[in-house]
């Protein structure tokens, strides 16, 4: 992904040579994962990114409030997940345009890491486009939770931005990935820090 930041204005890794990565989630807030998510970065004393669907902050705003009070930060992901390339851009941006005010926010991912070009020339101009470089596939249904944690360890680099979801297809390997990653990054000396702070 990283290729991409020197084509477009998107950013898919932080810019430091220091043991810094950001640990973001997608698709909350969620009434069981976000807290699990929650309790586990602050035994850690990690901050991460929560690229929220704005229809479930609307459903969940105690989760929004606890996510802020905690020191992370609140991003958007949309007001629903839209594929990019599924839908027309105006309908792809009027659904990211939501999502931010809703959020206040003009930190954006969109869903699957997809735009249509038009799409993304409107979006570009007020928001910051966030991506990642290391994807956790907590979401993928034959690869081992095994393998996961494995293949997380070995990507890992200063500058990572890392994937993580908060929804029921996510949930089995999530738990399992979370705190044993968490563990590795301390042991490594990593500190995970919100994306706003480069």
């Amino acid at each position: 992904m990283r290729w991409l930041e020197k084509v477009f204005s998107v950013s898919c890794y932080l810019k430091t040579s220091h043991k810094i990565c950001a640990l973001t989630f997608d698709d909350g807030p969620h009434p069981v994962l976000t807290p699990f998510v929650l309790d586990e970065l602050k035994k850690y004393n990690q901050k991460a990114t929560f690229f929220l669907l704005a229809k479930n902050a609307e459903q969940y705003p105690e989760l929004v409030k606890r996510i802020q009070e905690q020191g992370h930060q609140v991003a958007n992901h949309g007001w629903c997940h839209l594929h990019g390339w599924e839908h027309s851009s105006q309908k792809v941006v009027g659904n990211a345009q939501k999502g931010a005010l809703f959020l206040s926010t003009y930190y954006f991912r969109p869903p699957y890491g997809k735009l249509r070009f038009g799409a993304y020339k409107q979006l570009k101009k007020k928001h910051k486009i966030i991506l990642w470089d290391l994807m956790s596939y907590d979401f993928h249904p034959t690869k081992t939770k095994e393998h996961l944690y494995k293949r997380l360890m070995q990507k890992t680099k200063s500058g990572s931005i890392v994937v993580f979801h908060e929804n029921t297809k996510a949930e089995k390997k999530l738990t399992y990935l979370l705190p044993l990653y968490l563990k590795y990054l301390e042991a490594q000396k990593y500190s995970s820090v919100r994306v706003d702070s480069f």
